[in-house]
């Protein structure tokens, strides 16, 4: 790329690609799904949950990272989702192809000013499961999850496709979407918004990719996935 500023930032969710990309399309918050006092919460394991990000510009360039998730729970009955949230660690932004360090510091500097993630007023973005449904598909994908994703202080909400397993009191849950960033504000280089900006048009969509562990506490009842 010619300028690091012309980048943009699509977020990859990281390691293994199990769902194929849902569309970049989200709707009005929903909530929070509803709990049950039965259902034995798993605490998400930040140190094994990968958050990567890759960016493009519509011509060309692309450069991938990492954020990091700092803690969460999900919520299983029968060793099923039926709630549950994340947090992410926006100020944690780190891009790993760059070599050169003067680089890699002014692109990570500018994913984190308010042209992009405006870390220092939002220094968080959450997401917040409204709804879990099976839904089996040739790409190895068991269900369908809908949920509020809050990026710079906006929600709007998402469905995705995911692979979830639940054995021996380990959960994990493997995802790959799609959003557009404009509909969280973000829009920096957009062609949507802004005309003439020739070869420095950036991509609106942000590609997401997950793999999110969590654990059982030890003194829970626990079952293999069925």
């Amino acid at each position: 790329m010619n300028k690091i500023h012309s980048l943009s930032i699509v977020v990859l969710l990281a390691t293994g690609l199990f769902a194929c990309g849902s569309g970049a399309n989200s709707a009005d918050a929903v909530g929070a799904a509803e709990g049950d006092s039965s259902a034995v919460v798993y605490n998400v394991d930040a140190a094994a949950t990968k958050l990567g990000w890759t960016g493009s510009k519509l011509v060309g360039g692309a450069h991938s990272g990492f954020i990091s998730v700092t803690d969460g729970s999900i919520e299983v009955l029968n060793d099923a989702i039926v709630a549950g949230s994340f947090n992410i660690d926006m100020k944690s932004i780190s891009n790993t192809d760059l070599t050169d360090q003067e680089l890699n510091g002014k692109l990570v500097g500018h994913l984190m000013a308010p042209d992009f993630f405006n870390v220092d007023s939002f220094p968080s973005s959450t997401f917040v499961i409204s709804s879990v449904a099976a839904a089996a598909d040739t790409m190895g994908n068991t269900h369908s999850i809908s949920g509020d994703l809050t990026i710079k202080g906006q929600t709007r909400n998402i469905t995705f496709p995911a692979k979830v397993s639940v054995s021996n009191g380990l959960l994990n849950l493997m995802a790959a979407f799609s959003i557009n960033r404009t509909d969280w504000g973000i829009k920096y280089g957009s062609g949507s918004f802004f005309k003439n900006l020739g070869d420095n048009v950036i991509n609106d969509n942000i590609d997401f990719n997950l793999n999110l562990s969590a654990k059982a506490p030890a003194e829970a009842p626990v079952a293999d996935a069925k």
